[in-house]
């Protein structure tokens, strides 16, 4: 992981006095004003940006990276992906939400990273949360994929982050997950987000009676109190099963 120094003014100051002995003092303490206090725009607005996702402290270090998604900070996405490799979670965490809020591209190698090898879980399905926001072939391809995660949150982020951007190929992932997932709390999100994708209309004919029959089988047989009431809240939100007319 990475680790952080934090550059003070007066580093700074001493940095240049190291390097400048035979330029007169009243140059060096100008030179050295300019350094600390110039604005922003004159030193670089990336400049400002890593240096304060490299604060000493991790508090500041992640309200900073909260703060730049927020503010959907697109110049914030070089020092936001390096922020992901960060030592403390919660830094490493809010980066994550940080370019899921933003959405641009360039940040999908770095969070498919994220999402299948660090070692908490809690960042990885933050992760797989932000390739979702992002979307595209290689963010649905790892979202589907994180759906088998070792660890029911992140599988539970991953039938969640469905909904967004989801059709048929992620419809056959939901029925399987609410059959077979042993996480009661997985089968209950993947209930859920089956009926977000039937009602938007992302599914096809074929796929959402496939859905219907599964989800009328657990909203009465599955062992979870809390998965049967999902089941039974997401036939509910599913469109109306057309009728057939026979003619004689």
């Amino acid at each position: 992981m990475k680790k952080h120094k934090k550059t003070t003014c007066y580093a700074r100051k001493a940095q240049v006095a190291g390097r400048s002995r035979f330029l007169p003092i009243g140059v060096i303490a100008v030179i050295a004003g300019i350094i600390c206090f110039a604005p922003a725009a004159l030193r670089g607005e990336e400049t400002v940006i890593f240096e304060k996702l490299n604060d000493a402290d991790p508090t500041e270090r992640s309200a900073e990276a909260l703060r730049l998604g927020i503010e959907k900070e697109k110049a914030a996405v070089p020092a936001l992906i390096e922020a992901l490799k960060d030592d403390v979670t919660g830094v490493r965490i809010n980066a994550a939400v940080a370019l899921g809020k933003i959405a641009d591209p360039a940040a999908l190698e770095a969070l498919t990273a994220m999402a299948e090898n660090d070692a908490v879980p809690a960042a990885r399905a933050k992760a797989v949360e932000a390739l979702s926001r992002i979307g595209g072939a290689v963010a649905d391809k790892q979202v589907l994929k994180a759906a088998s995660d070792s660890d029911e949150n992140v599988r539970a982020e991953a039938v969640r982050s469905m909904a967004r951007r989801g059709g048929d190929a992620e419809a056959g992932v939901l029925i399987d997950k609410l059959q077979n997932d042993g996480s009661w709390s997985v089968r209950r999100e993947a209930a859920l987000t089956m009926a977000e994708l039937a009602k938007a209309g992302q599914l096809s004919e074929g796929k959402v009676k496939s859905a219907r029959k599964t989800l009328k089988r657990s909203s009465s047989k599955d062992a979870s109190p809390e998965v049967r009431k999902a089941a039974d809240e997401a036939l509910r939100k599913f469109p109306a099963a057309k009728k057939k007319w026979w003619f004689f």
